[in-house]
């Protein structure tokens, strides 16, 4: 009973971002890439969500969570949650930089903070593609760049 009542506030939740009654936008992006760390490299796959809002014809300011992985036998699912904003260049091309928290992706690992900047390019009426640099920073794991290749939808 308790699954359902979860899954039937996340459809509301999702229904109501996808409302066309918002005049800003929510997105959905699968993401892959690379992580370059101190330890190894590794691919990485994901999940980002997040909003959007204009601030002016060309200035927008969001916010991110992502599901991360990366493909080494050790690392689980990191959460992460962040915020950006933005700048609409062409009509249909956006450059953006956020500022974000990832948590640890291990049982001996840090949690890190980290900054990041990209491009979304729309490839359909609600497509796009995305490109986007991430450096991650740990207190003592040392830090840990990432390039990640994106596809989106906007609501």
């Amino acid at each position: 009973m308790r699954g359902r009542a979860w899954g039937g506030l996340l459809a509301l939740a999702v229904a109501g971002l996808a409302s066309p009654a918002h005049a800003d936008e929510a997105y959905a992006e699968a993401i892959g890439g690379i992580s370059f760390g101190p330890e190894e490299d590794a691919a990485i796959f994901g999940l980002a969500a997040g909003y959007d809002w204009d601030l002016t014809e060309t200035i927008f300011v969001g916010l991110e969570a992502s599901l991360d992985k990366e493909m080494v036998k050790e690392r689980h699912v990191a959460l992460g949650i962040g915020v950006r904003a933005g700048l609409e260049v062409t009509e249909r091309g956006k450059a953006f930089v956020g500022l974000n928290y990832q948590s640890k992706d291990c049982p001996h690992c840090e949690a890190a903070w980290g900054f990041s900047g990209g491009w979304e390019q729309e490839i359909g009426e609600r497509l796009y593609l995305k490109g986007e640099y991430k450096h991650l920073a740990t207190e003592h794991e040392g830090d840990k760049e990432i390039l990640i290749a994106g596809l989106g939808i906007m609501f």
